[in-house]
């Protein structure tokens, strides 16, 4: 039997061992290799995997679901199909809504695009049924990176503290005149975007209701320095008064509560304590109003950023507005007027978070409107009627003033 000659054999191993510099080159163009793919690597923190699957809602509330299926469900799957690069569409219709899920091709690298593509068919569907829709369309279940933005306001600062207390102290000792036994001052403090008028406006009815009670008597208004409230005479304590006013706002103002934003109550007897009653209840510097205005230009300026797709505010107070003025109401009225029904127009109070200018406009409005009826306007204020004297004319306008007997 022949031996077989170890040197003429193919061996891959026994190769580089005879050529050791073949060896270490192939070694050394490996690493380079290695380093050079993993340099030129792609990297993030969450990998990209394209999402190829949306949502189209629309609801019909009240109607079943065979009707939906027919003039909901059919429509939309028929904006959606216009789209070449659509996979499959599946549709689930129940009472009330219609739920249509799209699935792209998997070859689709730009899933966004073709989203977009099929969002604007959905915008373009205009024959619906009344009272069907909108179409909201949910692209955006690949969006996992978030970020979260919180918004607080920073308490008063001190100095603020003190020039309020200064301005409340001073504004005490001059309604009180040196009296200073057996009168309690109550205030709220509110940011100096809220107008006064929001604040004196419930403190004028406490008062009112107050003196009847007998819980206070001698009552004087006080508004300084972003604070208002009243000054009065009772031999209640602080605990009592504090009981008063929460029985008061939840029994008789209902709708006409205080302001979000004020802060208090602030309940003053020595005017030399105001400081330390005022830091007490400090609250937030920026109203809600600022801070819903902070948030909304931090919305508009990331909403321009290309990386962002997504940007939603929560938290947010909803604004109330006080209907002070109706035109659509006095058109109503004088469609009852013309139809000869008389029903006269009486105002209890409407105009005390207006200005000057605006509470002007008001009477001028009214005015013209008693032309052909009667128009009362209540009010505890009597600046509003220098108002109403300076912008409707002389024999329009009657001032009749009550006391109380």
């Amino acid at each position: 039997m022949k031996a077989e000659n170890p040197n003429n054999s193919r061996n891959v191993a026994r190769f580089f061992v005879n050529n050791r510099q073949i060896a270490w080159v192939a070694l050394f163009a490996t690493l380079a290799w290695g380093v050079f793919g993993y340099m030129n690597m792609p990297k993030r923190k969450d990998p990209d995997i394209p999402v190829r699957i949306a949502l189209a809602i629309t609801p019909w509330p009240g109607i079943s679901a065979d009707k939906v299926e027919q003039l909901v469900t059919r429509k939309v799957e028929q904006a959606i199909t216009g789209n070449s690069k659509v996979d499959r569409v599946e549709s689930t219709t129940q009472d009330n809504i219609s739920v249509v899920q799209v699935r792209l091709l998997d070859n689709i690298k730009n899933t966004q695009q073709e989203f977009q593509d099929i969002g604007q068919r959905l915008n373009q569907i205009t024959d619906l049924p009344d009272g069907a829709g909108p179409v909201t369309w949910i692209s955006d279940f690949g969006d996992t990176a978030a970020l979260m933005l919180t918004v607080a306001s920073p308490t008063i600062p001190d100095l603020e503290i003190a020039l309020r207390a200064r301005g409340v102290q001073d504004a005490i000792q001059k309604v009180r005149q040196g009296v200073m036994s057996g009168r309690v001052a109550v205030l709220y403090c509110y940011p100096a975007s809220v107008s006064p008028a929001v604040i004196e406006r419930p403190f004028a009815i406490l008062a009112a209701q107050a003196e009847r009670d007998g819980f206070a008597h001698d009552v004087r208004s006080l508004s300084v320095g972003s604070c208002s409230g009243i000054d009065f005479a009772t031999n209640k304590s602080d605990e009592e008064i504090r009981a008063y006013g929460q029985q008061f706002v939840q029994k008789k103002l209902q709708e006409y509560d205080f302001h979000p934003d004020a802060w208090g109550p602030i309940i003053i007897r020595d005017p030399q304590s105001t400081k330390d009653r005022i830091a007490e209840v400090a609250n937030n510097r920026y109203s809600f109003r600022q801070l819903d205005d902070f948030t909304d230009l931090i919305q508009r300026t990331l909403q321009r950023v290309p990386e962002v797709a997504k940007v939603q505010r929560v938290g947010v107070l909803p604004e109330e507005i006080y209907l002070e003025y109706s035109d659509s109401r006095l058109a109503a009225l004088k469609l009852q007027r013309e139809r000869g029904v008389d029903l006269p127009v009486i105002l209890d109070d409407v105009l005390m978070a207006s200005d000057d200018v605006r509470a002007g406009c008001i009477f001028k409005a009214l005015a013209n409107f008693s032309a052909s009826g009667q128009v009362v306007v209540f009010t505890h204020h009597d600046h509003l009627c220098d108002v109403a004297r300076r912008n409707v004319a002389h024999d329009a306008i009657a001032v009749v003033e009550l006391r109380r007997a």
